[in-house]
């Protein structure tokens, strides 16, 4: 019998106990207004347990008229993103105080991004990477990008969500399954049990 997450985390990692696993997510950013990241900020409001969701969008106008009319006109129209979702352009009202980052913007911008976001990481977040692909110049994977950007001390846990889902579908609420990679064991069931407690879909570790 396959063992279920709960036990795999008493097994492997004794030092994450359940109930500190338990713990409330409560606040959440995203870097990324586009199709996907706006998606996953509406998945994220409709959870059980309530979160406070912050997305950066690059474009100030656009972060404003998603301010105004609650909706992602350019990238995901017919959407309505929630009154929990605070849209900004500033990457420092974002970030602050997250203790789950999720960078959902193209690979091709990720490192200047992060290069100015991750200053504002608060300590002991977890950074998920719901970006597509590789970083075009280098062929890097965004964990690898993510390292090089900040300090090896101060590097945060790292983890990769994956589909195949669509940004239109997720919105929609339809079942989608995605999936949660990390490569460290040791904090996988804290990495994945926050990203997991913030009822992202159904995620498949």
């Amino acid at each position: 019998m396959t063992p279920t997450f709960s036990a795999w985390c008493r097994a492997k990692s004794p030092s994450f106990p359940l109930k500190k696993e338990r713990r409330r997510v409560s606040r959440i950013a995203i870097l990324g207004g586009g199709g996907w990241g706006t998606a996953l900020a509406i998945v994220l409001s409709r959870a059980r347990r309530k979160h406070d969701i912050s997305l950066w969008v690059h474009d100030p106008a656009l972060a404003e008229s998603m301010r105004r009319d609650r909706e992602n006109r350019n990238y995901l129209p017919g959407h309505r993103l929630q009154p929990e979702i605070d849209v900004t352009s500033d990457t420092h009202t974002a970030i602050s105080g997250a203790q789950i980052l999720i960078g959902a913007i193209p690979t091709a911008h990720a490192r200047v991004v992060y290069s100015s976001a991750l200053a504002s990481f608060s300590p002991g977040a977890v950074f998920v990477s719901a970006a597509k692909g590789l970083e075009p110049a280098t062929h890097k994977r965004m964990s690898e990008v993510v390292s090089a950007v900040v300090s090896s001390k101060s590097t945060p846990p790292f983890a990769a969500l994956s589909g195949p889902s669509f940004a239109a579908e997720v919105a929609r609420g339809e079942p989608t399954a995605v999936v949660l990679a990390t490569k460290a064991r040791r904090p996988w069931c804290g990495t994945a049990g926050r990203v997991r407690r913030a009822e992202l879909s159904r995620v498949h570790q």
